[in-house]
């Protein structure tokens, strides 16, 4: 037959040359790449490409006859740049990723994917950009990845059930599990389940949708289509190239079954939808579908938004999301699998960690548990690099003359990247060839190396405009299959069987790779991973549990007095605006476990920002989650959206505070600005502190204090230095921060007297008192009886009574010299300015008190906890630590004694890393609580006055859905000169993903004067010295374990070598 094709074909080769040579050619700027000898008339190169792993041909061809990466073929009548190196990668899909972000038009993708109007072959235009927008901004945001958790894991109970019941059943230990047939079902089910809402295995739909992904990726893939060769030919030879070599036939038939399929889901759920609108109204309806429905929901649902989306778009998007999902998943499993069986050292650390790291007599790894698993990640990884699922990305097609390399692209020409080739390249792997997951390890070569684009060493999901959009759905259904597959099992191979025999480099070639051999291997449950006992619930730490502890002691000899009140209240009709209220709150997504008396108090960790967030990924709607803690509902917010709605739209209502028995005694009946309740009082003292005391003009004038300061600190990290000892940063920078507020509010440093200290202790013992989850907050009927408020707020009182008299004494000081009656200029201090307008504001003394109790607790924590953050992340990131040394030392003259503030504010750079920090180290991450003052709306629900409100601003700013690699840090995010992606974004609360000082009526007032203390200090510590980690602490890094009050803290001091 290959003989008959050559024959025809060079008996057309005059028509089909002039058909394909008639357009003009035009001049090129610079010469073409590298191509390798032997091409033949009409067929080019594509008889070099020999066998049925073309990436293997490719890669050999690259080595002998590419130069920087790159080859030129000419498969049939079309030019393939093809890229074989990272650098080429790079050139390719970052530096021209405009010009090379479209796809050729193949009659197979045409055929099979209605036009190729999907988002895998779809050209580069609008309708790809707004089904590439549908797709990003719908179907594979991190909170829709995470609302198929329960569909994976129930999936996940079903194979590993199963394999369970295969071994119990087995008579011998030759009775041997297929684990490629068992890994394809499971990742058809799971995607089956986030496509159309349901599994189809019990309907025996799964197997048609199987064969027809594996009809997809043998039709589309591989250079098996002659007329995708032969274009310009195909119009005029179509019935000769249909006879030899076609496959129009088989895409028709394929087709056809695809769309009676896809037809039927969409009917079915246009009649759910129906059904459920006559019986519900349409808001909630549309509400239910876009937070709760599978794909096809979400696209109809949003169909008419995006105008122009027909019926046949949706069902090539819903093939993509069935080829690209089971194939990816399934194959890294199987191949994951594979490499640790031949690997069985590799294999025992994995399941050491797994095992290690789920809680003992759970039943299976649940994806909470993963993230305490970085050697599964690393595993996933390395299985990514040796055995990327689609070797060859999917081609690309440049729709302008470009110079890459030094070389002419013409336009039209597509670029084939060869990631297999690029994941094995001696020259950036070391050992590439051998399956090594500890390279991506801390400490490994690779361990700063990952799967999302940025790396073009490693492309298994491609990058750039076209990345696959679906790679956190994949790896998430790996991780926890591979997870489980560890954990309850042990695992060998068949009889007579080695691991050297298992094979992975024989593959088949279609659009992906698949083992040419199924993987068998015999499953035997591991001792004492298989009881099928409930999740433990994971301890509260030991504060939380006392806490428990202490309410049950205080509430129970009570319980019968309250129950009596209530039945009185029961008695007199007193309860039916509870009740109303009740019902309203009830509406509200909640979590499950609601304890009698203590609520949800149980569920809320020692880090409450975190587990607040993890509970909100579970149980919350549109960012918004009722917890009832201990009496006292409170509505969490965690999405912008929601935080926007309660900070802005309804601002004016939930302005207030909640009344505390704590806040009221440290804050003299909480008469500052921070935790006074909305009123008249509220608006007076915030008015003196935005006009009076925390203006720019203000915080200008104690720049000199802030330099004074600054060179205190240097000088004393200038003596460590020549000692060669280590600098506790912690307590240098606590100093600073401390004696910076101490001037301004006093006039004078308290370092000399020794009083500075007391000041640190009482506004440490502050945090500790307002933060947290206190018994007299949530208990406020308890606290109204005078012998329980004297026990549970015996604390505050002490430290009010310290407070009260220092602050006495200062004040005192102030009226003595009689400052204030000649001085309200520049020099002056708080308590000057205080003291000077107490006529004009009707303010008594316990006003002035609290006021300055608030700028002590404000300015020291603030100032301090950024810095120490600040510095730690850079000693972690020492890339980071030279890039702004860079900024500064270019900037800034060698040998100053100081960097001035008014050299700092030039410096885009240190910005941005104070920026970064305040993101992922905001001081306060869950904001003051605020108090809704009457009855509104927020996203569908009606929300009823005197509900607490709590936003996490600490969840919002490492949202995955809006944040780019949200975990890390990177500055560079804010980084205008470098097209970042938070580059716009500032933390004056005008975007409500970034709120570390809060926003509206109450944002925090003191942002200016905090930010210029941080500026100055980081800038010169940068500046002057060089810094490394202790000896003793250099293997083990720094710890960043957070202990929480109204602040957030490092638990250990920050030790530094200067």
């Amino acid at each position: 037959m290959q003989a008959l094709l050559l024959l025809l074909l060079l008996l057309l080769h005059s028509p089909i040359r002039r058909s394909i040579t008639s357009s003009k050619h035009h001049r090129l700027p610079a010469p073409p790449p590298p191509s390798p000898p032997g091409r033949l008339p009409i067929i080019g190169h594509l008889h070099l490409l020999h066998g049925s792993l073309p990436h293997i041909s490719l890669r050999d061809l690259a080595a002998h006859h590419a130069h920087g990466g790159l080859l030129l073929l000419h498969l049939g009548a079309v030019p393939n740049l093809v890229a074989t190196s990272p650098r080429a990668a790079e050139a390719v899909l970052r530096t021209h990723d405009h010009v090379f972000a479209s796809r050729p038009t193949t009659g197979a993708t045409d055929a099979l994917l209605y036009g190729s109007s999907d988002i895998g072959f779809a050209p580069y235009g609008h309708h790809w950009r707004q089904a590439r927008k549908l797709v990003t901004a719908h179907l594979f945001t991190a909170n829709k990845v995470r609302a198929y958790r329960g569909a994976r894991a129930e999936e996940v109970r079903l194979v590993i059930a199963k394999l369970r019941r295969e071994a119990a059943a087995a008579t011998t230990r030759a009775a041997a599990v297929d684990m490629s047939e068992a890994m394809n079902a499971f990742a058809n089910d799971v995607i089956s389940r986030a496509v159309s809402g349901k599994f189809f295995r019990a309907e025996g739909r799964n197997k048609l949708f199987r064969e027809l992904v594996e009809a997809n990726t043998r039709l589309i893939g591989g250079f098996n289509c002659l007329q995708d060769y032969f274009p310009a030919a195909s119009s005029r030879w179509w019935f000769l190239l249909r006879l030899l070599g076609g496959n129009s036939r088989a895409v028709a038939e394929a087709h056809r079954r695809w769309d009676d399929l896809l037809e039927t889901i969409l009917r079915d759920h246009e009649a759910t939808t129906a059904a459920a609108n006559s019986t519900m109204h349409q808001h909630q309806h549309q509400h239910r579908r876009q937070q709760q429905g599978d794909f096809t929901h979400v696209l109809l649902s949003v169909q008419q938004h995006y105008g122009g989306i027909t019926r046949d778009h949706i069902k090539a998007i819903l093939m993509d999301m069935f080829g690209a999902g089971t194939d990816t998943s399934s194959l890294i499993l199987e191949l994951a699998m594979a490499e640790l069986m031949r690997n069985p050292q590799q294999r025992a650390k994995l399941q050491d960690e797994v095992r290690k790291h789920t809680p003992e007599g759970q039943e299976m790894v649940e994806e909470e548990n993963l993230g305490n698993m970085p050697y599964l990640r690393a595993v996933v990884k390395e299985t990514l690099r040796l055995h990327p699922p689609a070797p060859l990305l999917l081609p690309h097609l440049s729709m302008a003359d470009c110079v890459v390399e030094g070389y002419s692209i013409p336009s039209g020409t597509r670029v084939i990247v060869n990631a297999w080739a690029i994941g094995r390249d001696p020259e950036a792997w070391e050992k590439p060839e051998e399956f090594m997951p500890e390279r991506f390890m801390d400490g490994g070569s690779a361990a700063a190396v990952d799967f999302r684009g940025s790396d073009f060493q490693f492309l298994p999901f491609g990058a750039g405009r076209r990345i696959c959009p679906g790679l956190n759905f994949g790896v998430a259904t790996v991780e926890i299959m591979l997870a489980n597959l560890m954990y309850c099992f042990d695992w060998q191979l068949p009889v007579g069987m080695e691991g050297k025999d298992i094979d992975t480099t024989e593959v088949v070639f279609g659009l992906t790779m698949h083992p040419k051999e199924k993987l068998m291997l015999i499953a035997m449950p591991a001792s004492g991973y298989t009881a099928a006992t409930p999740h433990p619930q994971t301890k509260p730490s030991s504060r939380h549990a006392a806490l428990v502890v202490s309410v049950l002691i205080v509430i129970c000899p009570l319980l019968v007095l309250l129950l009596l009140a209530a039945l009185r209240r029961r008695r007199f009709g007193t309860i039916t605006a509870s009740a109303a209220r009740e019902a309203l709150l009830g509406k509200l997504p909640s979590p499950p476990g609601r304890l009698p008396i203590i609520g949800h108090l149980h569920l809320v960790g020692g880090l409450p920002h975190v587990s607040l967030r993890d509970l909100s990924a579970k149980h919350a709607r549109d960012g918004l989650m009722l917890l009832h803690l201990g009496a006292v509902p409170t509505l969490i917010v965690s999405s912008p959206s929601a935080a926007q709605a309660v900070l802005r739209t309804h601002d004016h209502i939930f302005a207030s505070r909640a009344y505390s028995p704590v806040t009221d005694i440290l804050f003299y009946g909480s008469t500052d600005v921070a935790f006074s309740p909305y009123g008249e009082h509220w608006r007076q003292v915030k008015k003196i502190c935005t006009t009076h005391l925390l203006t720019n003009r203000k915080v200008r004038s104690y720049r000199h204090a802030r330099e004074q300061e600054v060179r205190l600190v240097v000088a004393k990290i200038r003596e460590a230095a020549a000692a060669g000892t280590a600098v506790d940063l912690s307590d240098l920078l606590n100093s600073f921060a401390n004696d910076i507020v101490c001037h301004a509010v006093s006039g004078k440093f308290f370092r000399e007297g020794g009083r500075n200290k007391l000041f640190r202790e009482l506004v440490e013992a502050n945090s500790s008192l307002l933060g947290g989850f206190n018994v007299e907050d949530y208990f406020p009927v308890l606290v109204k009886l005078d012998i329980i408020k004297r026990m549970v707020c015996a604390k505050a009182q002490r430290a009010n009574k310290m407070w009260d008299d220092l602050l006495n004494k200062l004040i005192d000081d102030h009226v003595a010299n009689k400052k204030t009656a000649e001085r309200d200029g520049e020099d002056s201090d708080f308590i000057d300015v205080l003291l000077s307008v107490q006529q004009e504001y009707n303010l008594t003394r316990d006003h002035i008190k609290a006021q300055l109790v608030v700028m002590f607790e404000a300015g020291t924590d603030t100032s301090f906890i950024v810095l120490e953050y600040a510095m730690a992340q850079l000693m972690q990131n020492p890339r980071l630590m030279s890039k702004l040394q860079a900024e500064l030392r270019t900037a800034i003259p060698k040998g100053k004694a100081i960097v001035t503030e008014d050299e700092v504010k030039s410096l885009p750079y240190l910005q941005a890393v104070i920026k970064e920090t305040l993101r992922l180290h905001m001081p306060a991450p869950l904001l003051v609580p605020h108090l809704s003052m009457a009855d509104c709306d927020i996203e569908g629900y009606t929300i009823p006055e005197g509900t607490r409100a709590i936003v996490n601003s600490w969840a919002l700013a490492r949202d995955p859905s809006y944040w780019e690699s949200a975990e890390e840090f990177m500055p560079e995010r804010f980084m205008e000169e470098e097209g970042g992606s938070a580059a716009a974004m500032d933390y004056k609360g005008a975007n409500f993903l970034y709120l570390p000082f809060g926003t509206g009526r109450r944002i925090c007032p003191g942002i200016n004067f905090a930010i210029s203390s941080v500026e100055v200090m980081l800038a010169n510590l940068v500046y002057h010295f060089d810094w490394e980690l202790p000896l003793e602490l250099a293997d083990k890094g720094i710890d960043m374990t957070e202990s929480f009050g109204v602040t957030v803290h490092r638990t250990e001091k920050l030790l530094l070598v200067p």
